[in-house]
């Protein structure tokens, strides 16, 4: 789905990451400095907060059942207001946050597939930390961190006699739509992914152990979601935040502190790799089990209330919402 293109010297450079690297970033490190000095970057450099929120969508800032930010939304313009950035980070694709983001005014990188890829605006800041244009949308650059579905659908194969399981490549965009109540175009948007794929498992729940180890062989990993388990490459969400926090701290050096919040199992990576972790209460599930010892805020709203909830209590403890 996502070419490899460069830009390199006005020109357009398709195929590997070659010994232009250095030029392609030398020239996009000028462009963007001339940005910061004239645009509103400059801006971003005197007013930005040190603080970053990295959160999941469904169950958290969405409704897991109607998909309304309903009211965590209503929160969204102070935090803009306040310079912090929030970031998507979530198991969903490219084109959904793509819709999500336009529905919530949302502006900053974001992260698809449960960590695998990390998208950043080509008029970003941090655009040159992403070496690859997005050939859907040129407006986006992005970072891969994980493996592609090709390549997971083809290692999947070699299970499907020994263990029962049906994945999004295996499903008609009717059954998608039954599972989880999009519209047939968001449906469509669901599936059209490049680095994981969602199953449901419809095997024996103790053989689910036993089909982990064999994925882990191939250096698959296997993360439950709200709805569906994901099968990716070697990374999680955690890993991809942290990427993004080390580029939030490189450009405007100062260090910056992630608030992440989410609700299952697939989040636990980035709430433990953050400064004030937030579990989001949902209807449908437990506060997944994190280690002891830790300082994680359980919300006592479910979903974007909860969401809403952590985030205000957050700026309260800053002391970022004034008199």
């Amino acid at each position: 789905m996502y070419s490899f293109t460069y830009s390199v010297s006005g020109g357009a450079l398709p195929g590997l990451w070659t010994s232009h690297k250095a030029l392609a970033c030398q020239s996009l490190r000028v462009k963007l400095r001339q940005y910061q000095l004239t645009s509103k970057a400059g801006n971003w450099l005197d007013s930005m907060q040190n603080l970053i929120i990295s959160t999941d969508l469904d169950g958290s800032l969405l409704d897991h059942q109607t998909y309304s930010a309903e009211p965590a939304n209503a929160l969204l313009e102070k935090l803009e207001q306040l310079e912090i950035p929030v970031v998507f980070n979530t198991s969903k694709t490219f084109a959904e946050v793509l819709e999500i983001r336009a529905e919530l005014n949302n502006n900053h990188p974001f992260i698809c597939e449960n960590g695998s890829v990390i998208f950043i605006p080509v008029n970003h800041p941090l655009a040159y930390k992403a070496p690859n244009i997005c050939s859907e949308n040129e407006k986006y650059r992005f970072h891969v961190l994980g493996t592609y579905r090709s390549d997971l659908i083809k290692t999947l194969g070699l299970y499907k006699n020994n263990y029962k399981f049906k994945g999004f490549s295996d499903m008609s965009i009717d059954e998608l739509m039954n599972l989880t109540g999009l519209s047939a175009r968001k449906a469509v948007s669901a599936t059209n992914r490049t680095f994981s794929e969602p199953f449901i498992w419809l095997d024996h729940g103790s053989s689910i152990d036993e089909f982990r180890h064999e994925m882990e062989r191939h250096s698959i990993r296997l993360v439950r979601g709200g709805r569906f388990i994901h099968v990716i490459g070697s990374t999680d969400k955690g890993e991809a935040q942290t990427w993004l926090k080390n580029g939030y701290e490189g450009f405007y050096n100062q260090r910056f502190e992630v608030m992440a919040l989410g609700d299952a199992e697939n989040d636990l990576d980035m709430i433990l790799e953050s400064d004030h972790p937030a579990q989001v209460r949902s209807l449908y599930h437990d506060f997944p089990s994190l280690p002891e010892n830790n300082n994680v805020y359980r919300t006592i709203g479910v979903g974007p209330t909860g969401w809403h909830e952590a985030v205000m209590r957050q700026l309260m403890k800053m002391d970022l919402l004034g008199g």
